[in-house]
């Protein structure tokens, strides 16, 4: 079994060039409002970790996106439930309506990774940003 396989969850690192500048995604999250963490959300029953991560981007954060590369994983622990996500290199494609009402921030790499909440996402961000 791949890692992809035993996650539960999966998101994406998406990225969009605005002036010749890259700027990263981030978005509020509607758990505490306080922190700022990269889009994802549950692989539905049926669904596969990059079906999800695409659809999570688009209902958090109103942005269609494809997918680029496989960024690894993250890992933490929520009201008893182990969360293993699966997150993607995606580039920004257009904006679409979304599902959820949350703050979203697109920002170039040196203020996303000052702005979110916890270090595996800053290393995502860093990862997507440097190609590895």
């Amino acid at each position: 079994m791949n890692a992809q396989q035993s996650c539960t969850h999966a998101g994406g690192v998406v990225v969009r060039e605005r002036a010749g500048v890259a700027e990263f995604l981030i978005v509020r999250s509607l758990k505490n409002r306080e922190h700022w963490v990269l889009p994802k959300g549950h692989i539905d029953p049926g669904e596969t970790a990059e079906v999800a991560a695409v659809r999570e981007v688009r209902e958090e954060a109103g942005v269609a996106a494809e997918l680029e590369r496989y960024l690894g994983t993250s890992e933490y622990v929520a009201n008893g439930e182990r969360c293993v996500i699966a997150f993607w290199r995606m580039r920004w494609l257009a904006e679409v309506g979304r599902a959820e009402d949350r703050e979203l921030a697109w920002l170039p790499l040196a203020a996303a990774v000052t702005r979110l909440s916890f270090a595996d996402a800053r290393e995502l961000v860093r990862r997507a940003a440097d190609g590895r």
